[in-house]
């Protein structure tokens, strides 16, 4: 007890009660509703806390969300000559190190002079260095210079920690966004120049739109305002498409980082649908990461729309859509191409009919061409070339040692088609217990090869003849 009365004597004490009505203070705005950050706000801040160390000086820093560089965010009490060095800082000097790494209050007594440069300018004795967390995430940092020696009680550093925890949470919430302001201004006033076409973003199928453009608002007929942070993606799809179109677009985009360009029908507000023309691509970081998608949309319903302004794959004869390589022009080829179109898109399975040599797995191999899958393999099945007592295991694979003859472990036609399409021409002369299993295969999406335990996960799109 002598000693840390010794102590407390040879440094000055702070004021405890002021400190804490700083903390309340900031506390409230932090937790009123519809807070707005003034420009004022933390040179306000950090005048009070300076009335804590009376002829200090305080300077606040906020990191970009690398932590990579440095921007000052506010600053009082320093000198001209010290203003001008610490606006010229842009890389974390020692003290923001020490600080990133312990993560709490960094309190120095004595001399400073690795850490406040230019000390002819500022004679300092007494450094605190403030961690500015958003989470565990740092994003900031407060320091606060004095040229005398202070005794801080656990209970005061323990209220600057917290008071750092919530400007940190202030800087995140609005600095970040501040600072982004003017490139995110200057970005949508470009796609807002574009009047054709609709242009949408979002981190992902059921997260709100980030980014909408006027032409998607007159498209869609819902207003900005009724769009950002309120409607997703899926929104604009038909229920009865919602599902098994929109997830499979979702899942070729974000998982297999394919490009999605087709027409589909799409919703307007209050119902109405129309046809458009939809491109949907992946965004990703300079890593490769995964950030979201973003979808360009053309109404095709609109006086004028055509190929003009977004080129496809499809012929540009608006009545019907051609399928390469399937050629004609007869009502029965036209029939048959829009069907390949409306089908090829989704995941549903398919099956053909037509007499004996009419082309039905050339029509299959077309789907598949067109289809979301079209990168994974095509595997085509003669059902009533195999053997009754083989197709079982022909279909489905065996383990090794699961019948006399397995020597060895083999997959299966629908494992080999695993990420693509499966094609079971002649399906009459299945079975009718593999007829039932396979309608299972087809609901599950798992399939057990012979002598097995285990299931397979599939992600096959089965088509029939």
């Amino acid at each position: 007890m002598k000693e840390e009365k010794k102590f407390k004597n040879t440094k000055k004490i702070i004021n405890e009660e002021l400190l804490k009505i700083i903390y309340a203070f900031v506390s409230l705005f932090r937790d009123t509703a519809g807070f707005k950050l003034s420009d004022n706000f933390f040179p306000t801040i950090m005048e009070k806390l300076l009335d804590i160390f009376p002829g200090g000086a305080g300077l606040i820093y906020y990191l970009d969300k690398k932590s990579k560089y440095l921007k000052l965010l506010s600053y009082h009490g320093l000198p001209p000559k010290l203003v001008k060095y610490y606006k010229k800082i842009e890389k974390p000097n020692k003290l923001v190190e020490i600080i990133s790494d312990k993560k709490n209050v960094v309190i120095f007594n004595g001399e400073a002079k690795e850490l406040v440069p230019l000390e002819k300018y500022f004679k300092v004795k007494f450094y605190m260095g403030i961690p500015l967390l958003s989470g565990k995430k740092l994003v900031g940092v407060m320091g606060i210079s004095c040229p005398d020696n202070y005794y801080l009680s656990n209970e005061s550093i323990e209220i600057f920690y917290r008071l750092g925890r919530i400007l940190g949470e202030i800087i995140d919430k609005y600095c970040f966004k501040d600072r982004l302001n003017s490139i995110q201004t200057y970005f949508e006033e470009i796609i807002n120049s574009i009047q054709h076409v609709g242009i949408c973003c979002s981190p992902d199928r059921y997260d709100k739109l980030v980014l909408y453009n006027n032409a998607a608002a007159r498209i869609f007929g819902w207003s900005y305002e009724d769009a950002i942070g309120k409607k997703a993606p899926i929104d604009f799809f038909k229920p009865e498409d919602r599902e098994p179109l929109y997830s499979n677009i979702l899942r070729r985009v974000k998982e297999f980082d394919e490009i999605f360009e087709g027409e589909v029908e799409l919703v307007r507000k209050g119902g109405n649908v129309f046809p458009a023309f939809l491109y949907t691509a992946p965004i990703k970081d300079s890593k490769g990461n995964y950030l979201g998608l973003i979808g360009v949309i053309q109404d095709l319903s609109e006086k004028g729309a055509s190929s003009k302004i977004i080129k496809n794959k499809w012929d540009k004869d608006e009545s019907v859509k051609f399928v390469d390589p399937l050629m004609g022009k007869s009502k029965k080829i036209r029939t048959l191409c829009n069907y390949i179109h409306k089908v090829a898109r989704t995941n549903f399975t398919v099956l053909i009919q037509g007499e004996s040599g009419s082309g039905k797995s050339f029509v299959a191999k077309i789907i598949h061409n067109y289809s979301l899958g079209n990168k994974g393999p095509f595997v085509s099945v003669d059902c009533g070339a195999i053997p009754e007592t083989l197709i079982e295991s022909e279909l489905f694979g065996y383990e090794k040692g699961s019948f006399t003859g397995a020597g060895q472990q083999k997959k299966g036609y629908f494992e080999s088609a695993n990420g693509g399409t499966i094609f079971l021409d002649e399906i009459e002369n299945l079975p009718f217990h593999l007829q039932s299993k396979l309608l299972k295969i087809v609901h599950d999406k798992r399939i057990q090869r012979i002598g097995s335990t285990k299931s397979i996960p599939l992600d096959v799109r089965l088509i029939a003849a």
